[in-house]
């Protein structure tokens, strides 16, 4: 058994750390630093093995992922229902989280870039919320930005939600940890 591959989406660099649009890749950084597991740099992406598989934090601009985790999770054998996405969403309320076994991009260009690299949308995420949407144009320039000191707080309480959301997932699975967050 591959394992599982999980996916932190964001930008790289310093300009868009602490970003909504990082809120994923945030995330499975954490993660790691809690767990002692130490990055590894390939041309398209930071790589790391853990006990369950493998953990990647694209090196390219979110609506590129497709362009790291495709190739990643060919070469270790890894099929899209075990590849876990870890993902900001606009549609979610800032300090909520979801857990999907697999669904659409709802518009995000980092999920539809990784939809095209594996063939389908039948992969597993966590989506974090960083709503309300501003809608149009200031989309863009919303998920780029950094959170005012006002929704910090709703930002901050959902990455942690996300964090325990995928520490469940990796202990659980997709479906147990579902009931765990959403009931049922």
């Amino acid at each position: 058994m591959p394992g599982l591959l999980v996916v932190g989406l964001g930008n790289p660099g310093r300009a868009y750390a602490g970003t909504y649009h990082n809120a994923g890749r945030e995330v499975v950084e954490r993660f790691a630093e809690k767990n002692g597991i130490a990055w590894s740099e390939t041309s398209k992406a930071f790589v790391a093995s853990f006990d369950k598989g493998w953990l990647i934090l694209p090196n390219t601009y979110m609506n590129c992922s497709g362009e790291a985790v495709g190739p990643l999770s060919r070469r270790k054998g890894i099929p899209p229902e075990q590849v876990l996405v870890v993902v900001d969403d606009l549609y979610i309320p800032a300090g909520s989280v979801r857990i999907r076994s697999e669904g659409g991009a709802a518009g995000h260009n980092g999920l539809k870039s990784i939809e095209e690299a594996l063939g389908t949308t039948a992969y597993p995420r966590i989506r974090i919320g960083i709503g309300p949407d501003p809608g149009g144009e200031a989309r863009t320039q919303y998920v780029l930005s950094r959170p005012r000191p006002e929704t910090m707080a709703d930002l901050f309480e959902g990455k942690e939600a996300a964090l325990a959301a995928l520490e469940a997932v990796l202990t659980h699975g997709v479906s147990e940890a579902q009931k765990m967050f959403h009931g049922g």
